[in-house]
């Protein structure tokens, strides 16, 4: 979910990558003099630290908005991790009378067996 400040971020970086590719435009005429390429190779570099500065602003929002999503995933995941435990309690116990059983049917078969 995109906040206020992501999207102004967003459209920022976007301004800046538009300002870039003038500016590099620019640069490539050949017309210009010796001072004005320098000056916008200046820009240029002016405007890729902005670039990276808006991409690592960009990049922490994104990340803690990332975190908080992801304590409900992992109460979530506990709450599922619990219940599947819970689950196979059942399963469990039910193994746990099967072995008994097969244990005293047959001791019941050899008892019955005996003559008294």
């Amino acid at each position: 979910m995109a906040t206020k400040k992501n999207e102004v971020t967003t459209d920022t970086l976007s301004e800046i990558r538009k300002s870039i590719q003038k500016i590099d435009a620019q640069r490539a005429d050949r017309s210009l003099t010796d001072e004005q390429r320098i000056l916008l190779e200046e820009t240029a570099i002016v405007l890729r630290d902005s670039e990276r500065y808006a991409i690592q602003v960009l990049t922490k929002r994104i990340g803690t908005q990332l975190e908080e999503q992801l304590e409900p995933i992992r109460e979530r995941s506990k709450e599922i991790r619990e219940r599947i435990t819970g689950m196979s309690k059942v399963p469990k116990a039910i193994d746990a009378i099967e072995q008994i059983v097969a244990v005293v049917v047959p001791l019941l078969r050899q008892i019955s067996d005996w003559k008294i």
